[in-house]
């Protein structure tokens, strides 16, 4: 046969001929050799396509001879250069050395694309033969030698012990787009970082040791491998592939489905549906796809079915390991390729389908978390500043809102924002003394250090949330002076504790102060018949706790309210069922429907967390299962009045797993939850769409989100106008400018503002990272500002290094308004630490000291040793000490300021197997300390370490369920002293185990105990530094809990 015969192919033009035969030889390869013998001119055509994927391999004698046939060939009667450079794209060599080929062979493939060395084992036989396929292997991959490869299969074995190159840290890694690792021994993987074009990445661990029988200890170790590399994965990755044999994929699918049917946590579900990262992908390719015994239950089979459907499972027979990349079409590289994207598709829909609900973890987050694009600013401000004075300051006071969080990078316009600026940072202020923030304290030193008149202050302030500590510092005359309060907030935990804070709650509901209110949130209290006080007739934003004994009547009279909110969920009986609890919130949001204003625009019920998941679940049973009638939608859809939204201080799904339930019941169940909102915690919940003083941060808005849902139900259609849309838009493109690299280019008058912020909190710190100290030193020693600048600005210091460049001994008898000091010094520095501080911890050094965290030791100065007694302690609030001896604890009743106190002791003695003594001696240190605390402290905490907390829990309730009396009970249940809470600092999450028999006693312990999480948590500055708002919100819930559980006479 020849050409002449196709008519019709001849007739088209050469290109496209050309086109027809290469789509034909990908198909049929190798098959489609023989289309060779057609005609010369297809000779012509097939050759480059020949070569351009070229295997070399020595794995038995057929190969090894057709690698010396194609050496006998390159070297007896060699083409040009030029046809090996342009034709070769791929190539999979096994030997590097096998007759010195590779080294004059692979550098004239300069286009090459894709390149996979598997090692045989003869290359690997004898360290002089591992050696020299290093040294080759080495010297080939650089980018100057292939400067185009951009896929590259190779094995960690062949380089695990070279030194000389390093799979991340490679110019040639830098474009590689895919990459394809035999992962034969350990990896430091943090080069990853280093690669910002790939875009897959395959590891194929060795599983030899991988049998069914080892199934929880493979599924551990292969978790251990992932959790390795997903901190390290680039942005631009878009598949994690992880290669396993397909026995080891149905035996865990056999598994896992047993675990999830017995309720135990199954082993590898995060790593099969992508909840640990939705880019890894389970893959694995056989001959013959293994079954399932057809005598398994047919849900047992769906569901193992399913796990397998989640994985890649290329069944083709003629798929090549070798070429993972790169196999021809006919040979299952579509395939595997198709699999990864209709997986990612899929995971993807999923998403999707959850993120809709304002339950989901990515939503429901503070603004300035949430991804928002960027956009450049001109430095040049000439058009700003040609606009209008109240155009220029509307744009200043837009940008102030979306940026003040990040007040320490704000940059405003030019120097007549001075008058605009006050009045927008005092409009909304929320101090509470217990959160030490540095806001706060930045406010009473104004206050206090400013100008002599607070009305100055007072009169400026909008929204104002405080508490009995913070008003003990103002003095209780400066509500007096807040004559434009619309918005107040305030917590009585104990009403009838302070009468002086209890009058400032009856002078608010009086009218007596504080009259021009319109807004308020009474937390923490329930008043009797609240609605009959005068102050709630000018009231247009109400937020209260009630009970059940609460009368609604007086509702109808408050002409003026659009929103209440209610909290009752300490009021409300307790019921154990969902139904038999739904029908007392019936019954309680009839009573107050029946008595709505007419100007009522929200009613906002908040309900224990554990009832709405409870409903949810109920409803979804009802509805998707059963086919029935729902017997919650009145109450969570508004079927009892289109104002009544429920909400939950706590997420409902915090604790719930959906692994055991079909995508529809999940999608089922977050359309019923996203009815409602969560319960926002802050300080000023009225004016959560703006941060404020003593707020850290823009919450999430929950007031719109409720109006969301009102507007949804009643079906009101809003069409706006264009005018009207294109407003919308350029307020959201002025939000998105809060990002501090872009603010900081609108003016250098910043500096002046910024300066103070930053020097705020200063870290003599060589623990971590000395470069930011170094900067400081040399900012200090070049004299750039004036010494009383330090005294006046450093309030907070952590030291760890005392000889660091002599600096902590020239620098620190500057800052003489300290506030808050940290003396933890290191190793290297403990003895000149000791004798500078000796030096300063003097009466006039620090006059304004009021927290100190101190780590002593026997061989300290006297002095330090008798702390108690030092005079600089007689002004402290906040006292911290780690130490490991025992001190005289008799002076400490002195310390009459106290507030909290803090011990870490060194706790290595008591980690033993016996239980019971390590309790015993913690008791013992614990009533040692307790006749000497003094009157006033409001709390004792007391750290030990992650695992004897552990261990107290576990051991405490394996001898509660023996019936043992539990050692640790009196301790963490306040009932030596109610002051007393146990606290640990842990780096990693180990969950236990909900199998264990013993899992709710532990939950129960670990509930009445203060467990606080790294990283963001720094025990070394434990008052006041970043993460330091979660253990103070921890030490809240803790005490308000044993105060719960004391009126409730649990104990």
């Amino acid at each position: 046969m020849t050409m002449s015969n196709f008519h019709l192919f001849t007739s088209f033009p050469e290109d496209i001929r050309r086109l027809v035969f290469e789509i034909a030889f990908d198909q049929g390869y190798p098959r489609s050799n023989y289309l060779s013998i057609v005609s010369r001119e297809i000779y012509e055509w097939i050759q480059p396509l020949v070569y351009r994927c070229v295997v070399l391999q020595t794995l038995n004698h057929n190969d090894e001879r057709r690698f010396l046939r194609f050496i006998s060939m390159f070297r007896s009667a060699p083409r040009e250069k030029a046809f090996y450079t342009n034709s070769i794209k791929v190539i999979f060599i096994d030997d590097f050395t096998f007759h010195d080929f590779a080294r004059h062979f692979l550098p004239l493939c300069k286009y090459l694309v894709s390149l996979s060395c598997w090692p045989n084992t003869r290359s690997l036989s004898t360290p002089s033969s591992r050696k020299a396929s290093e040294d080759a292997l080495t010297s080939m991959l650089k980018s100057d030698v292939f400067p185009y490869l951009r896929k590259l299969s190779i094995p960690i074995p062949q380089i695990g012990q070279s030194l000389a190159f390093d799979i991340f840290n490679n110019t040639l890694s830098q474009n590689l787009t895919h990459l394809d690792l035999l992962l034969g021994s350990d990896l430091s993987w943090e080069g990853l970082m280093n690669m910002p074009c790939l875009q897959y990445l395959s590891v194929q661990p060795l599983m030899d040791t991988w049998l069914s029988s080892s199934y929880t200890e493979g599924g551990m170790q292969l978790g251990l491998l992932v959790d390795r590399i997903i901190p390290f994965l680039p942005s631009s990755l878009r598949c994690f592939l992880i290669w396993l044999p397909t026995t080891v994929i149905f035996a865990a699918a056999h598994d896992d489905t047993r675990r999830k049917l017995q309720n135990q946590d199954p082993i590898f579900a995060s790593l099969v549906h992508g909840w640990l990262d939705s880019r890894i992908i389970l893959a694995s390719f056989t001959n013959v796809k293994p079954e399932f015994d057809p005598g398994i239950p047919d849900y047992f089979m769906a569901e193992a079915k399913d796990f397998v459907d989640q994985t890649i499972l290329l069944v083709n027979g003629e798929f090549d390991p070798r070429l993972i990349w790169d196999n021809p079409a006919g040979q299952g590289g579509d395939q595997l390729f198709w699999s990864i994207e209709r997986t990612l598709h899929k995971r993807h829909q999923a998403t999707i389908r959850a993120r809709h609900s304002i339950w989901h973890s990515t939503n429901g987050l503070p603004l300035d978390t949430r991804a928002a694009p960027l956009h450049t600013l001109l430095p040049n401000f000439s058009l700003f500043n040609q606009f209008p004075e109240d155009i220029r300051r509307l744009v200043f006071e837009t940008a102030f809102e979306a940026s003040q969080m990040n007040a320490n990078q704000l940059a405003l316009v030019s120097q007549e924002t001075l008058s605009w600026v006050e009045p927008l940072i005092y409009r909304r202020i929320a101090l509470r003394h217990a959160s030490s923030s540095q806001r706060f304290m930045s406010f009473m030193n104004t206050i206090s250090h400013g100008r002599n008149d607070k009305s100055v202050y007072a009169s400026l302030i909008q929204s104002l949330s405080v508490d009995a500590d913070a008003l003990e510092h103002l003095g209780f005359g400066f509500l007096s002076l807040c004559r434009n309060v619309l918005s107040f907030s305030g917590s009585w935990e104990k009403l009838g504790s302070h009468l002086q804070w209890d009058q400032v709650l009856w002078s608010v509901l009086n009218g007596e102060i504080l009259p021009q209110t319109q807004m308020l949130s009474l937390q923490d209290v329930i008043i009797p018949d609240i609605f009959t006080y005068p102050i709630c007739q000018s009231l247009t934003h109400l937020d209260i706790s009630l009970d059940n004994s609460a009368s609604f009547e007086g509702v109808k009279t408050l002409s003026r309210l659009k929103h209440i909110r209610v909290d009752a969920t300490k009021g409300l009986p307790v019921r154990e069922g969902p139904v038999e609890a739904s029908q007392d919130v019936r019954e309680f949001i009839q009573s107050a429907v029946l008595n709505f204003p007419i100007t009522l625009e929200s009613f906002v019920f908040c309900v224990d967390s554990t009832f709405a998941l409870a409903a949810a679940i109920m409803d979804c049973e009802l509805r998707v299962l059963r086919g029935g009638p729902t017997i919650f939608d009145d109450i969570v859809r508004g079927g009892i009045d289109y104002r009544v939204v429920l909400s939950c201080k706590t997420s409902p799904l915090s604790n719930w797993s959906d692994q055991r339930v079909s995508q529809r019941q999940i999608d089922e169940i977050y359309d019923f939850l996203n009815q409602m909102v969560p319960y926002c915690p802050s300080l000023l919940p009225w004016d959560t769409g703006d941060s404020c003083v003593g707020d850290p941060g823009i919450e999430f808005d929950w007031l719109d989100t409720v109006k969301a849902i009102i507007r949804q139900r009643k079906n009101v259609s809003h069409s706006l106008a264009t005018d009207v849309r294109r407003l919308i838009f350029e307020m959201a493109f002025e939000a998105s400018q809060r990002k501090a690299k872009e603010l900081a280019l609108v003016s250098k008058e910043v500096n002046s503002w910024i300066e103070p912020l930053l020097y705020w909190c200063i870290k003599i710190d060589t623990l971590v990272n000395s470069q930011p100290l170094r900067a400081l030193v040399r900012t200090f020693r070049t004299g750039s500002k004036p010494r009383d600048f330090y005294a006046a600005h450093v309030k907070i210091v952590l030291i760890n290094d005392y000889v660091f460049e002599d600096f902590a001994a020239e620098f620190l008898p500057l800052c003489r308004n300290l506030i808050s000091l940290s003396s933890r010094p290191n190793y290297v520095s403990r003895a000149e630490g000791m004798q500078i501080m000796r030096s300063l911890l003097q009466p006039g050094t620090f006059p304004h000291l009021r927290r100190l965290s101190l780590m002593l030791g026997q061989e300290d100065p006297p002095e330090l040793l008798d702390i108690f007694n030092h005079p600089l302690s007689q002004n402290l609030t906040h006292l911290d000490i780690d130490l490991n001896f025992a001190l005289n604890w008799t002076a400490l009743k002195q310390l009459q300021h106290l507030r909290f106190f803090s011990l870490q002791p060194v706790l290595t003695m008591w980690i033993s197997s016996d239980h019971h003594r390590g309790g015993a001696e913690l008791r013992a240190l614990i009533q040692d300390i307790i006749p000497h605390l003094p009157m006033r402290l409001g709390c004792f905490v007391i750290w030990i370490t992650e695992h004897m907390m552990r261990m107290a829990a576990y051991n405490d309730a394996i001898d509660t369920l023996a019936n043992i009396p539990p050692v640790f009970k009196d301790i963490i249940r306040g009932l030596l002293d109610k002051r007393v809470v146990m606290a640990a600092y842990h780096k990693q999450d180990a969950p236990w185990s909900r199998a264990l028999p013993e899992y709710d006693l532990v939950q129960d312990f670990l509930s009445h105990t203060i467990v606080v999480k790294a990283p963001k948590f720094n025990r070394r500055l434990i008052w006041d530094g970043e993460g330091t708002e979660v253990f103070w919100a921890e030490l809240r819930r803790v005490m308000r809990q044993r105060s719960t559980e004391a009126e409730e006479g649990m104990f």
